[in-house]
């Protein structure tokens, strides 16, 4: 998959928009159909072909991606099925109304573009390039088949502890990794762990993340989902962010492993209640390791829940697997070895 990156300036929203929307209307102007690379007539097709032209009006079509279908929706956006007209690959863009974002919101998909743009790791939804039109902007990402874990917990039942395993060191890998970047995602829950094909899943969803300057910074913005929630995000106060990530990933536990929620409520004045008093009910079939890992995730003082460095360590997931290395990042411009540097001439 080409990787076109994106670019901020300042505290502004300025998505660089990639090559493949450029305006690149002279490549093979006059030259022969078949003489032209495939490239070529891609670039050619986007300004010359009515029919293109007609589906980048509509909005069936942005750069080099052809929609096909939607995969959900959003307050701010609608993500859709694409395929790359080169490569035929699927992925998932992220399509954003401009007229629905105010400063929050701007900053907020900023900081979302800016977090991604950052991250490469086997167990994260990876941003491959940002195109912006006069109308919308579209984050073009990874494509996990496989869908939501909610969506699979949900319609096939909890997953047996074996399987649970391995998918909670997966999402406690990309945890480890964002913590180390001082990335903070704020928004971990089922909806936004994806299947990407059988024992493989990606965080995704970099919405509510944000990037500190210290992992003691203190924060204030309640973010993230209720169910998944911790409780000194319900008491107006100011919050650690590794600590919340950590309680995220008690209650994505406990639902992997029950198909229920820890804590439950017909309103979020009830489930407030519930989560600051702490008190949730583990049932009998979750085998005794487990039990006592979901314990010290959802523990109500923040300074009292283990880093990732000790979660990885639990007797649970001695047979799980190992966690994986990251991804080396996109690097387009040009790099220079030792010797390379010292054979350049300075004009």
């Amino acid at each position: 998959m080409p990787a076109a990156r994106s670019s901020f300036l300042g505290d502004d929203l300025h998505v660089a928009t990639s090559a493949s929307a450029r305006s690149l209307v002279s490549v093979g102007g006059e030259a022969e159909e078949e003489e032209r690379t495939p490239y070529e007539r891609v670039l050619y097709g986007l300004h010359h072909d009515q029919r293109w032209v007609k589906e980048v009006t509509l909005g069936r079509r942005v750069g080099f991606y052809r929609f096909r279908g939607e995969l959900g929706q959003g307050n701010f956006s609608t993500v859709r099925l694409a395929f790359h007209q080169l490569t035929r690959d699927k992925v998932a863009v992220k399509v954003i109304d401009k007229s629905k974002l105010d400063q929050k919101t701007q900053r907020m998909l900023a900081r979302e573009i800016s977090n991604m743009d950052a991250v490469a790791h086997p167990n994260i939804i990876r941003l491959f390039e940002v195109v912006e039109t006069l109308s919308r902007i579209h984050l073009v990402l990874e494509f996990a088949p496989g869908g939501e874990l909610f969506n699979r917990v949900t319609a096939d039942g909890r997953l047996p502890e074996n399987d649970s395993a391995k998918v909670f060191t997966q999402v406690l890998s990309a945890v480890t990794y964002l913590h180390g970047l001082a990335i903070i995602h704020r928004d971990i829950k089922a909806e936004n762990v994806f299947v990407a094909r059988s024992g493989l899943v990606k965080l995704g969803d970099f919405g509510f993340s944000t990037r500190v300057t210290s992992l003691h910074q203190q924060l204030s913005t309640f973010c993230g989902s209720p169910p998944y929630a911790a409780p000194e995000l319900y008491k107006d106060e100011s919050y650690v962010g590794p600590a919340v990530d950590i309680w995220a990933l008690g209650v994505l536990l406990y639902f992997i492993l029950t198909a229920d929620m820890p804590f439950k409520a017909n309103t979020v004045a009830g489930l407030k209640r519930h989560i600051l008093a702490g008190a949730f009910i583990t049932p009998d079939h979750v085998s005794p390791a487990a039990t006592d890992l979901i314990a010290r995730l959802l523990v109500q003082e923040p300074s009292e829940r283990p880093g990732t460095d000790t979660i990885a360590a639990h007797t649970w997931l001695a047979t799980a697997p190992s966690q994986p290395t990251p991804l080396p990042l996109y690097v387009l411009a040009p790099t220079l070895s030792a010797q390379d540097s010292a054979d350049v001439e300075v004009i």
